[in-house]
């Protein structure tokens, strides 16, 4: 057995996926520890895991941004992503580092495995001696390419000459003007090691031992110069934190019934009006089963219910999707990924971080409706057509083209071995295998071993 920690930024998106993973690890005997924000610590703890707490400027609360984005206000547009980049996951990294460094001494960590955006780690990589650091990719990728427009500008990929000129004007745009915050996020890091970070923000991928994707190849654009580091391994089904639940006293009443889920996650859930509202008056008084998970907003926010929808402040998505006809959502990663994996279109309205890249993988591969807008008009939801969406050739498009929608995390192979050169000690053995969440959705299993990186497939 081997001794796991495993780091998250302090934020629903990027805990709940590194939950899953350890509570997977745990499960199977491993010693796994959580390091991230404090206020995550009745939630680590809940699931037996070992908590430690992040400090100082690395511990930020989501759900308060006047206390990490104090000045967002006066930004728009591309600055207030470069404030929000530089403030949430720049700022924070030596405080990060310290709190990493620490924690693996402490529990003597064979391994780290974090989320993508916890860049705290990256230091750990230029230690002579060290295990394996993998990072999981809890958004779409946003490595840069001539095939790929600029991450999160909503374009999707064109072909031929056309397109990789496209791509390659606009992708030359895109680093002049995060040129400042890359030369930041390096020279703070240069503070640290002398590596820094020489691609940038959004190259960040190729510099880990393995970065897992976690999301399949089939929803993801190709890339002819994919790092030979990157693996896609599916989603992990959202729910692999859950030890048990009590599924609602109205969820006989689904039975038979064609079901639309509606939910805005568990962030941006401060304005239920947004999405969720509009989908309630768009849908209310039909013959559709709306089912509302409000991410733990209490339910009374939602104002009066129409007698067709149902609502909870939290449902399983393993078994949410598994009676879902359609999903209605700001654009979730995580959720959208797993939605799919059962075969269940998508009706996106996309909010900010990383969901207006969510809304256009959406748009590209044919899978739902992009609303193109955070607050859509119940007309405009009911104009989407989350009814038509479910309609059996719809539905079975999404289920059973493996090119279009993915049924299985990788893209073919049944095992997958490489080799990775690793030069710097002993790497841990790490073996994890995560269960079949649906029929459609196969498990995978990823194997550390020393001197190389195993992966099954």
């Amino acid at each position: 057995m081997a001794r796991y920690l495993l780091c998250a930024t302090p934020a629903g998106g990027h805990v709940t996926p590194i939950l899953a993973v350890a509570s997977a690890l745990g499960d199977r005997g491993h010693e796994v520890t959580v390091l991230t924000g404090s206020r995550f610590r009745s939630f680590v703890e809940s699931c037996g895991i070992a908590f430690r707490e992040l400090t100082g400027a690395a511990d930020i609360d989501d759900r308060d941004p006047d206390s990490f984005l104090p000045d967002r206000h006066h930004y728009k547009g591309l600055r207030l992503a470069q404030y929000q980049l530089r403030r949430m996951f720049i700022d924070p990294i030596p405080a990060q580092y310290r709190d990493v460094a620490a924690a693996v001494d402490d529990v003597g960590a064979e391994a780290v495995v974090v989320d993508a955006m916890f860049l705290g780690a990256l230091p750990i990589l230029e230690s002579p001696v060290r295990g394996a650091v993998v990072a999981l990719g809890v958004s779409p990728l946003s490595l840069p390419s001539s095939d790929v427009p600029p991450y999160n500008s909503g374009l999707v990929p064109m072909r031929g000459s056309a397109g990789r000129l496209r791509n390659k004007v606009l992708n030359g745009v895109i680093e002049r003007a995060f040129d400042g915050l890359d030369r930041h996020a390096d020279h703070v890091l240069r503070a640290i090691t002398d590596r820094g970070l020489p691609g940038g923000l959004f190259g960040a991928a190729r510099m880990y031992d393995r970065y897992l994707q976690l999301g399949p190849a089939e929803f993801e654009y190709s890339r002819h110069d994919l790092p030979p580091n990157v693996r896609f391994v599916g989603p992990l089904g959202m729910d692999g934190s859950v030890k048990s639940y009590e599924l609602p006293r109205w969820w006989p009443e689904l039975e038979g019934r064609r079901v639309v889920h509606v939910t805005q996650g568990t962030a941006a859930n401060f304005d239920l009006g947004t999405l969720i509202r509009p989908t309630i008056d768009a849908l209310g008084d039909t013959d559709l089963a709306v089912v509302v998970a409000t991410g733990g907003a209490p339910i009374h926010d939602l104002g009066p219910l129409p007698t067709n929808v149902f609502a909870a402040e939290f449902i399983p998505h393993a078994e949410m999707f598994r009676h879902t006809d359609a999903f209605v959502t700001n654009g979730g990663y995580g959720a959208v990924t797993t939605a799919l994996a059962h075969g269940v279109p998508i009706v996106v309205a996309p909010g900010g971080e990383d969901k207006r890249e969510v809304a256009a993988h959406i748009r590209h591969f044919g899978v739902g409706v992009d609303l193109r807008r955070a607050r859509p008009t119940p007309r405009r939801i009911a104009a989407a057509g989350p009814t038509g969406l479910g309609e059996p050739s719809v539905s079975n498009g999404c289920r059973v083209d493996g090119r279009r929608v993915p049924q299985v995390p990788a893209a073919r192979p049944d095992r997958i071995r490489t080799r990775s050169g690793y030069r710097r000690g002993p790497l841990p053995k790490i073996q994890l295998t995560l269960p079949r969440s649906h029929p459609h959705v196969l498990g995978y299993r990823i194997g550390v071993d020393s001197g190389f990186d195993q992966f099954s497939v």
